[in-house]
């Protein structure tokens, strides 16, 4: 298996018909795609530098976000 990730644009083409906006006609345009094989992990991009990294087990840093969400709030 594989993981793709396309980018692209609508270019769409309205009319007025009986005082509604209606789209008539839509071509679609593709910029990009990526393929990727999803058993590659590869967090060297910058923007991942200064992130957790996620898991899953008790590690992943969901688990304390979401355990201050059960914790009752003090009184």
């Amino acid at each position: 298996d594989v993981d793709v990730v396309v980018g692209g644009r609508y270019l769409d083409k309205y009319a007025r018909r009986d005082a509604t906006w209606k789209l008539v006609e839509r071509a679609i345009v593709t910029d990009w795609a990526n393929v990727n094989d999803p058993s590659i992990v590869d967090l060297s991009h910058p923007i991942t530098r200064d992130t957790p990294t996620g898991s899953m087990d008790a590690d992943d840093p969901s688990n304390g976000f979401f355990s201050m969400l059960r914790t009752p709030p003090p009184r």
